[in-house]
């Protein structure tokens, strides 16, 4: 400042780089492949989700959402992230890799 003084005004805790493993590669398989392709998309990382599907069109619909159920959704925002963190994987129809379904998938290592 002018004072010559530093001043803080936000921190935040590193959440992605402290949670990478240095050196280690990870490879991911699909132990069964069913024959018929539902959809197609494009991924965020490497991970592989299974699980039952819940669609919810709004977040009026979160008291439905089971752990361990593939979030399926329009789009997210972080009033969605209490449902993320319980998700087994996560797809939306809109969103890319920086959107916010992305980075919060890739920070809390779930598949999207």
């Amino acid at each position: 400042g002018d004072d010559g003084k530093l001043y803080i005004v936000q921190a935040r805790p590193e959440t992605v780089a402290s949670q990478k493993k240095v050196g280690v590669i990870e490879d991911y398989k699909m132990l069964e492949k069913g024959t018929d392709v539902l959809t197609e998309g494009r991924a965020v990382g490497k991970r592989i989700g299974s699980g039952k599907v819940n669609i919810l069109k709004s977040i009026d619909e979160m008291s439905s959402f089971e752990k361990g159920q593939i979030l399926v959704a329009d789009m997210t925002d972080p009033d969605w992230e209490p449902i993320m963190k319980k998700a087994g994987a996560i797809v939306t129809n809109r969103g890319g890799r920086t959107c916010h379904a992305a980075i919060i998938a890739r920070e809390l290592g779930i598949p999207a």
